[in-house]
């Protein structure tokens, strides 16, 4: 779907939550959204993430799972699941980690470096309720 297509609520009232320790990966993704019209949050732990779900209720959330806190990746998908759609973004290229964020409840894993494109693309299906997607193991 473009941006054309996708309805006006999506491009102007989306949120979307980024949680990555990496201050370079949250740059390139809240420049990247916010030129398609997403409101972008952004936390560095998994803690701020929680807590960010909990007071800004984000319509997607982008969760890298290796970020500082005493949270565990997994635990922290499927608690953030409950209440919004979660795309792990990860560099552990590993398929067991995949299938377990999926299993715990992910929408979707897409494997660091990722094509923001494709990021778009699967931020777009996880709001409009578009199929799951298998996860990007290039």
């Amino acid at each position: 779907m473009s941006r054309a297509d996708m309805p006006e609520r999506l491009r102007s009232s989306a949120r979307v939550l980024v949680a990555d320790d990496d201050p370079a990966v949250r740059d390139v993704l809240s420049r990247y959204l916010t030129g398609f019209g997403y409101e972008v949050l952004l936390t560095e732990t998994a803690i701020g993430a929680l807590g960010l779900v909990r007071s800004h209720c984000p319509d997607v959330v982008l969760l890298d799972l290796a970020m500082p806190g005493a949270v565990a990746g997994e635990s922290v998908v499927a608690a953030i699941a409950r209440e919004a759609p979660v795309i792990v973004i990860s560099a552990l290229h590993d398929l067991d980690v995949a299938r377990g964020t999926l299993r715990s409840g992910a929408f979707d894993f897409v494997m660091k470096p990722f094509r923001l494109a494709h990021v778009r693309r699967v931020v777009e299906a996880a709001l409009t309720g578009g199929p799951r997607r298998a996860y990007d193991m290039r």
